[in-house]
C-alpha cells in the first residue's frame, strides 16, 4: 500500500459542519442521535456537562469511524503533509511544548518557578502560582480538580483519576 502511493492513512482527524454530522448520525447511528439530540437546548451552556454525564453512557460504545465514516457517502479525504504528535499523554505535551531555561513547560496562569526543573505546570489563565523546589512533576489545575504527580509515574495517572471521579 505504501509503495503504491495510491492510499492515504486515516489519522482520525475529522472536520465537519454540525448539520452534516448530525444528519449522518441520524442516518447511520440513530440510537445515538436520539439520545444526544435531547440535549440540544443545553449544549454550550453550564448544563451541558450534567446532561452528558447522565446520557452519554446510554449511547452505544462505537467509534465515529465505525458508526459514521465507513457508512457515509459524504466523506472526503484530503492529503496533508504535516508534523503530528499524539498529545494523549502528558510526556507528549511536554515534548511538543516550549520549555523555559530550567526545562519547565508552563501553560496558562502566571507562574513563577523558583529552583524548579523539568516540570509540566498547567493552570487556569486567571490563576497565579509560585512554585519552589519542584523537580520532575506534573501539576495540572483544571479549576475544579488539582493533579500533582511525579513524571516518572505518569502511567498511573489514569487509574488515579478514575478513582476520584
Amino acid at each position: 500500500y505504501v509503495a503504491s502511493g495510491k492510499y492515504l492513512w486515516n489519522a482520525g482527524m475529522f472536520a465537519w459542519h454540525v448539520t452534516t454530522i448530525t444528519s449522518e448520525y441520524r442516518k447511520h447511528a440513530n440510537l445515538i442521535y436520539e439520545i444526544l439530540i435531547q440535549g440540544t437546548a443545553v449544549y454550550n451552556t453550564v448544563e451541558e456537562k450534567n446532561f452528558l454525564q447522565l446520557n452519554y453512557s446510554k449511547t452505544e460504545n462505537i467509534s465515529v469511524d465505525f458508526a459514521i465514516m465507513e457508512k457515509s457517502d459524504s466523506v472526503y479525504t484530503l492529503a496533508a503533509d504535516f508534523d503530528w504528535t499524539d498529545l494523549g499523554i502528558w510526556s507528549s505535551v511536554i515534548e511538543a511544548s516550549h520549555k523555559d531555561d530550567q526545562e519547565n513547560v508552563i501553560i496558562g496562569g502566571t507562574i513563577l518557578p523558583e529552583d524548579s526543573k523539568n516540570n509540566l505546570i498547567i493552570l487556569p489563565h486567571n490563576k497565579k502560582a509560585i512554585v519552589h523546589g519542584l523537580v520532575n512533576m506534573i501539576v495540572v489545575d483544571s479549576g475544579d480538580a488539582l493533579l500533582i504527580y511525579p513524571r516518572s509515574e505518569e502511567h498511573k495517572i489514569k487509574s488515579s483519576v478514575q478513582q476520584i471521579h
